[in-house]
């Protein structure tokens, strides 16, 4: 784990408790891992890595509502590339614009 990501991970921890602390009795987030340990067991190293890691959990979460079924496993979080990742979105808008006609 680099140094960008400690101090991303600190910063993106201090805005969920600030987002939290605005309203505490109707919201929570969980603060990602400090661990470095956990990080590395995830693969990921960098900022780039997390990111990308974040995108494809949204990308599954937003396919899955879009179309009612997981995204195929070329998609998957495991295999998340940056061409990976613009094919996988362009699948996704295809999806949303079939069912945008539909209705």
């Amino acid at each position: 784990m680099n140094r960008k990501l400690k101090w991303h991970i600190s910063k993106e921890n201090k805005k969920k408790e600030a987002w939290v602390l605005e309203d505490p009795s109707n919201r929570f987030a969980k603060p990602l891992p400090t661990e470095e340990a956990y990080w590395s067991q995830k693969g990921i190293q960098t900022v780039g890595d997390l990111n990308l890691k974040n995108d494809a959990m949204n990308f599954g979460s937003s396919h899955l509502d879009a179309s009612g079924f997981p995204p195929l496993k070329e998609f998957g979080e495991e295999k998340f590339t940056v061409s990976a990742e613009e094919k996988a979105y362009s699948e996704l808008i295809r999806l949303l614009d079939q069912g945008i006609k539909r209705h």
